[in-house]
């Protein structure tokens, strides 16, 4: 199955760097977005009366909205939003393409 997403390496590619490739790949975004996550959620929760902006976020427009308003600050907020949203799509496209040759 990963041959199919390694397929302009060479032949002779170790299947141990294929492998740690593939890890490494899915976990360090996945562990990234957890901890970014995690660490929004601990600010919302803890500290409701100083920060009413991220609490009225999460409390309206769930999410998205929490996103929005931590990501406003920095003035492309839309574009990294955007950029998430792609990040997303693009990750279940490559599993649903897995799956379905698995099937």
């Amino acid at each position: 199955m990963a041959s199919d997403y390694y397929c302009n390496y060479p032949d002779t590619t170790r299947s141990y760097k294929i492998f740690f490739l593939t890890l490494f790949g899915i976990s360090i975004p996945t562990i990234f977005t957890i901890a970014i996550d995690s660490c929004l959620g601990n600010v919302i929760y803890t500290n409701k009366l100083a920060n009413p902006l991220l609490t009225n976020a999460i409390k309206h427009y769930s999410l998205g909205g929490l996103l929005r308003e931590s990501y406003y600050l920095i003035g492309f907020s839309k574009f990294c939003l955007v950029l998430l949203v792609f990040s997303i799509l693009g990750n279940n496209i490559a599993i649903n393409y897995s799956l379905e040759l698995s099937l």
